[in-house]
């Protein structure tokens, strides 16, 4: 089935060599880096904290926090700031593929033009004293 609903847009990022859609309600902004403060005792996918207008946000590495091998921030990197359910957070990702607004949806994968994504489970994601 396509979706081309209202709020059905996704930003598709890539992270750890595959591609992950996120809704766009969810995305605050991209930006290219922020200066970040390393935290002690922390998950090593935890790459530190880092101030994103009036709040202090943690930023993740997205592939270490899913279980992948993470890619070097290049120059493709971007940080995507997300709305979580107790407040912001900002994945570091290999890479914005761009703004997916109709697509096939299939389960918890969307596909467009033979490329393939798969919807990231960001309240989990975002968690990241859950383990």
């Amino acid at each position: 089935m396509t979706e081309a609903a209202q709020g059905s847009e996704r930003l598709v990022i890539r992270a750890g060599g595959r591609s992950y859609a996120i809704a766009v309600g969810r995305v605050a902004e991209v930006v290219r880096a922020l200066p970040t403060a390393e935290l002690p005792r922390v998950p090593s996918y935890v790459l530190g904290a880092a101030q994103f207008r009036s709040e202090v946000i943690p930023v993740l590495d997205l592939a270490g926090r899913l279980g992948l091998i993470a890619e070097p921030f290049g120059p493709k990197g971007r940080l995507v700031i997300v709305n979580g359910p107790n407040g912001r957070a900002a994945f570091e990702v290999a890479e914005v593929v761009g703004l997916w607004r109709s697509f096939e949806s299939h389960g918890d994968r969307i596909e467009r033009a033979g490329e393939v994504a798969t919807l990231l489970d960001l309240d989990r994601a975002i968690d990241w004293r859950a383990g």
